[in-house]
């Protein structure tokens, strides 16, 4: 059985649930509202650059 690694939040350092609505920073910088689910809908992502909802508000204006 593989070991699974969770995923922590760039900000607080607490873990990101599986079903947990996050936001997730790409690579041009926009930010999208995600979860660990959908993940793969962003090939290449940044496991660093995972944030709960609460712990940002990107200034960006987010797109969804």
């Amino acid at each position: 059985m593989g070991q699974f690694q969770f995923l922590r939040c760039a900000m607080c350092g607490d873990r990101i649930g599986v079903y947990e609505p996050i936001w997730l920073e790409s690579a041009d910088g926009t930010f999208h509202r995600s979860s660990y689910l959908n993940l793969g809908d962003y090939p290449g992502h940044d496991p660093s650059r995972l944030w709960h909802l609460d712990c940002l508000i990107p200034q960006s204006g987010p797109s969804t």
